[in-house]
């Protein structure tokens, strides 16, 4: 969940079943880093979770499954991000049996349509984002 190392193909290799993450965002919007950030900064009304295969690509694993989230006008990001940990303990809930009973819905991303933000996407100083 929230990883922020690229994971070698040979450590992706080791699992049998393959490597989970669970993602906050609909993928395959705002792959990536910061996608609450970015989902409110561009003023969507909605974004949600999305529990997927790792693979070697940068959030592009199958989707197993994922569930909304709306975003309110007056929520902050801290207050969505809080919302997809709820949304994301309940979506893993509702797949844990599917997952250890290889009983798991893969369904490829739709590539033509990604949003993502490399990790220099937001660039910090003392006062301001850019």
């Amino acid at each position: 969940m929230q990883c922020r190392r690229i994971l070698s193909r040979e450590l992706l290799s080791l699992p049998k079943k393959g490597t989970i993450n669970l993602h906050f965002s609909l993928l395959p919007k705002y792959r990536g880093c910061y996608p609450i950030a970015w989902a409110v900064i561009n003023g969507e009304q909605e974004t949600g979770v999305t529990l997927h295969y790792i693979d070697e690509g940068i959030d592009t694993g199958d989707i197993i499954a994922q569930k909304p989230v709306p975003i309110y006008p007056t929520e902050t990001a801290r207050e969505v991000f809080d919302k997809c940990v709820s949304a994301g303990l309940e979506l893993f809930k509702e797949q844990f049996e599917n997952i250890i009973n290889d009983k798991i819905s893969r369904m490829p991303q739709d590539n033509s349509k990604p949003l993502y933000y490399p990790k220099t996407s937001l660039a910090f100083t003392k006062n301001r984002i850019y």
